[in-house]
């Protein structure tokens, strides 16, 4: 995970319970380049993250306007994309000299053997762009943005292709492989927002522009600021949950792709598609609970008899 005000990479062991810091010192840095030891190297505002294979991350990092990999073998981190100019310039040769705009949202979409990109929230740029993961040297705009790489103030709410379509401060994207498009938060513009990858086109799907909090189907839901975004399939139901963090209503909705409803649940402890890994957990709980009441018990024994021996001198006192 991406711990953005920390500048570091993290990683959560669920079944230890444990949370520990693959790579960054806790403070800001500007190194342009990486490969340093991962306790000394110091990250800028790293904002969202894809594991590629088993051994590679990429991650947006924000600060520096550079997208990094991060190598799990040895946990170094080195540039991937970016010269860590601000810009919104892509490379069709290569990826270090392409010029990114505090890229956000990350998502990996492998929409067959030949097309496999990685496409990015490029947010003060206002644009979704992709790198090529087949070839790993080229980059490309989707929609957003201006055809002039230094204008980053092409900002909008207007559906359509490349850069006559138009976004404010996207911050979130989610590649949704049972129907081969891309799901964006437009932040600023209160909305969620579809790509079509093969013909460059983006078109409104939730949200009427208020920022309020309103659940009801399409464009007549609101929402405030939304950010982070992904999608579920369950086979079960063949359906396709996306779930929305909605920044600025400081909660998680979900929606049903084919319906467009959005919804706002009300949380009582775990969800459903946890309940077996919990019971794993429940039951290393309660373990140590086991082992805690254990050794409490032991203590309040011996701190038990020095209560009593306390009482005892006490009433000698009070006698």
């Amino acid at each position: 995970m991406c711990d953005t005000k920390n500048h570091a990479i993290r990683e959560i062991n669920l079944g230890k319970r444990e949370v520990l810091t693959v790579i960054g010192t806790g403070e800001k840095g500007n190194d342009k380049e990486g490969n340093k030891k991962p306790e000394d190297q110091k990250l800028s505002s790293p904002w969202d993250i894809v594991a590629i294979n088993r051994d590679t991350l990429i991650f947006a990092m924000a600060g520096t306007h550079q997208i990094w990999a991060l190598n799990l073998k040895t946990n170094r981190g080195f540039k991937f994309s970016g010269t860590g100019k601000e810009g919104n310039f892509n490379n069709k040769h290569d990826l270090k000299s392409c010029e990114w705009a505090q890229p956000s949202g990350l998502s990996l979409g492998i929409i067959s053997n030949s097309k496999i990109e990685l496409y990015v929230a490029d947010s003060e740029s206002s644009a979704i762009r992709s790198i090529n993961m087949k070839t790993l040297v080229a980059s490309r705009c989707l929609v957003g943005g201006d055809v002039n790489p230094k204008n980053l103030h092409a900002y909008g709410d207007l559906d359509g292709t490349n850069e006559c379509a138009k976004l404010q401060h996207p911050l979130g994207v989610a590649f949704i492989p049972e129907k081969n498009v891309i799901a964006v938060t437009d932040t600023y513009n209160h909305k969620i927002k579809v790509i079509d990858p093969f013909n460059n086109e983006i078109f409104s799907w939730l949200g009427n522009g208020h920022a309020t909090l309103l659940d009801q189907q399409t464009f007549d839901a609101s929402l405030n600021e939304p950010s982070g975004i992904c999608s579920i399939y369950d086979p079960k139901e063949k359906d396709i949950k996306v779930f929305i963090a909605d920044c600025n209503n400081h909660c998680i909705r979900f929606v049903h792709y084919d319906t467009g409803f959005l919804t706002t649940p009300k949380i009582h402890g775990i969800p459903k598609m946890f309940e077996s890994y919990s019971e794993e957990i429940n039951d290393d709980y309660q373990e140590d609970e086991k082992l805690l009441l254990k050794k409490s018990a032991n203590e309040n024994r011996g701190s038990g008899n020095t209560t009593m021996q306390s009482k005892k001198t006490n009433d000698t006192t009070f006698d």
